[in-house]
């Protein structure tokens, strides 16, 4: 899955979730999903499941990185971008250290 980690800041999170969702839909297929969900106290993230290959989830991710209505809202805030298996996200989720999970990113892939 693909998940866009954003430092947590006063941003319109449900139409961000509306534009990756719309985005998603229309460029990768209908079966595509986007979740907003916390990631510790100071993070929220935007999963975005339903690929069914990790070239697909890299792919998806260089094109975010291409379209500017996708990353405007928080282009200049931390954040991450990750192409993030099923057990390293609930990992992720459950000990909130974004900081320690891109490092770990970095190193291995």
């Amino acid at each position: 899955m693909a998940m866009i980690c954003i430092r947590d800041a006063r941003m319109d999170y449900k139409r961000l979730v509306t534009i990756y969702t719309n985005f998603a839909r229309n460029s990768y297929g209908t079966d595509k999903i986007v979740e907003l969900v916390d990631v510790g106290s100071e993070y929220k993230a935007l999963k975005v499941a339903g690929f069914t290959t990790i070239a697909e989830v890299d792919v998806f991710l260089k094109d975010v990185m291409t379209k500017s209505f996708l990353t405007r809202d928080y282009e200049r805030r931390e954040h991450y971008m990750w192409n993030i298996s099923e057990e390293n996200f609930d990992k992720l989720i459950q000990n909130g250290l974004v900081q320690a999970y891109s490092d770990f990113y970095k190193s291995n892939y």
